[in-house]
């Protein structure tokens, strides 16, 4: 099965009243399930403007989209001025180091209807994270990995292997890379590279390209 991320929310709106502190942080409401399960659905983030971004804060950052204009997005800042990023089968490293042990992330998991009915009344699963048909009796859907663990799906795990191009990054960076298989690449002067813990639902650096420093407006520092 070729995967393509369903880019189901991609902004972070704000939409709450701001609460300002020596007029330094700001709280806003979460929209987006790019950074599930870290940062949850309709969460109120604190942002602190004033705090330098380090690696794997997740920050704030102005973009210009095609459909929406000027808006402010968040992701995990991951990779910064002189790292080397890479992803193998879906695993991220930055200098050689795997920055995914640890973490809980989403990906997506090819099960059968069944267990996918019976895990989601078991785990509360939000309707926001969708199934999608995968033959006759299978779905592919978007799942926490510590979940998949529970119930030994690791192996069921959805990943899209080297050498199959995504057209989107393919003309962003110019190399036969994909979601899943990316890099190495070493990130450039005043960039920094951001991704998203939803891994098959995120549009982030693999598919809007690097974001530039001065483009960082905030830091989150609490939920």
């Amino acid at each position: 099965m070729r995967l393509k991320p369903i880019i189901i929310i991609v902004s972070f709106f704000l939409l709450l009243t701001n609460i300002n502190c020596q007029n330094d942080t700001k709280a806003f409401k979460n929209s987006t399930i790019a950074n599930e399960p870290t940062l949850r659905l309709n969460s109120r983030i604190t942002l602190s403007k004033s705090k330098i971004p380090k690696h794997n804060d997740f920050v704030a950052y102005s973009y210009n989209s095609e459909i929406n204009g000027d808006e402010l997005r968040i992701h995990k800042l991951v990779a910064k001025e002189n790292d080397t990023l890479k992803i193998v089968d879906g695993i991220v490293s930055v200098n050689n180091i795997n920055i995914d042990k640890g973490n809980n992330l989403i990906h997506f998991y090819k099960i059968s209807k069944s267990d996918y009915l019976d895990i989601k009344k078991k785990e509360n699963i939000s309707d926001q994270f969708y199934a999608f048909p995968s033959g006759k009796d299978s779905v592919t859907v978007m799942i926490e990995d510590i979940i998949a663990e529970k119930y030994d799906w690791k192996a069921q795990r959805q990943i899209r292997k080297s050498g199959i191009t995504d057209k989107t990054i393919k003309k962003l960076y110019g190399k036969d890379w994909n979601e899943d298989n990316f890099g190495p690449l070493i990130i450039p002067k005043n960039k920094v590279f951001v991704i998203g813990e939803n891994r098959h639902n995120s549009e982030d650096s693999r598919y809007i390209g690097m974001i530039e420093v001065s483009q960082i407006v905030g830091v989150v520092i609490g939920q």
